[in-house]
């Protein structure tokens, strides 16, 4: 194409270079020369080019607009993932104000129910308190009468006691307690004293004493043996003027276990059980 002319003619007279040619945009164009033949080996030539750069215009222009659908695609993923992400957000705002709104409610109802017990609370004290001294001189009338019943049964056990068993109390004592303290020795003389009171029992301290099957010592002969001590006359006095050791108890044994068949054990001193 080196001997070809720089410029030829087109049909309209218009004069164009053969770069400007194989670059055109489509429309036809017929070259003319000096030769008839090199005007159709440059117009083949020029048509063959013509369709390739038509060809690479069309595939450039294809992969324009694939690189476009492909960035709009990627702005749409981005702009679900924006939407996806605000959702997620907006969802855990809710959630979060849902559980801060159960927890204020809770909290409010929990508030109410103490504020509920406290009254409740408040209410049943002072009705209690009003009770109490409303029933307080019915509560001491009662009390005063039980102590007078108990003064005047603890000195008509005396009593009978001083005329005629006080020996003998002293003497059970001695041989069931004579090497326990104090208070075990004042509770062995309560159990006795408790009998004489009981309806089940004798009534008299020897009658109780020589009841069949219940004193060792009376049994064993250490109770006619025995001879009481100074501490033990002490106790025994101590008992009739109303000191009680046993805890109302009717039976003893030298035991620590915390029931005797049906009795139950009520208090225990030194090396005995005392039970009722």
């Amino acid at each position: 194409a080196e001997t070809y002319a720089e410029t030829a003619e087109v049909s309209d007279g218009a004069e164009v270079t053969l770069d400007s040619l194989l670059e055109g945009s489509g429309a036809a164009v017929l070259l003319t020369d000096n030769s008839e033949n090199d005007n159709k080996d440059v117009a083949l030539y020029a048509g063959a080019h013509f369709d390739e750069v038509s060809s690479e215009i069309r595939a450039a222009e294809e992969a324009r607009k694939n690189a476009e659908a492909e960035v709009k695609a990627a702005e749409e993923a981005r702009a679900a993932e924006r939407a996806a992400a605000e959702a997620e957000a907006a969802a855990k705002e809710e959630a979060e104000a849902a559980e801060e709104s159960a927890q204020a409610e809770e909290e409010t109802t929990e508030a109410t129910e103490e504020a509920t017990e406290e009254v409740a609370e408040e209410t049943a004290e002072e009705a209690t308190e009003e009770a109490v001294v409303e029933a307080a001189p019915v509560v001491e009338a009662v009390q005063a009468e039980a102590a007078a019943v108990e003064t005047a049964a603890t000195a008509a056990v005396s009593s009978a006691v001083a005329d005629s068993d006080f020996l003998a109390l002293c003497k059970i004592v001695q041989a069931e307690a004579g090497s326990e303290p104090v208070q075990g020795k004042i509770a062995v003389a309560n159990v006795v004293l408790n009998r004489i009171k009981n309806p089940s029992f004798p009534s008299t301290v020897e009658d109780v004493i020589r009841q069949p099957g219940q004193f060792g010592p009376v049994r064993n002969g250490s109770y006619a043996l025995a001879v009481p001590s100074t501490e033990t006359i002490d106790a025994v006095k101590a008992a009739l003027g109303g000191v009680d050791c046993s805890g109302g108890a009717l039976y003893f044994k030298r035991s620590s276990s915390s029931s005797w068949g049906s009795r139950c054990l009520v208090n225990r001193i030194g090396n005995h059980g005392f039970y009722a």
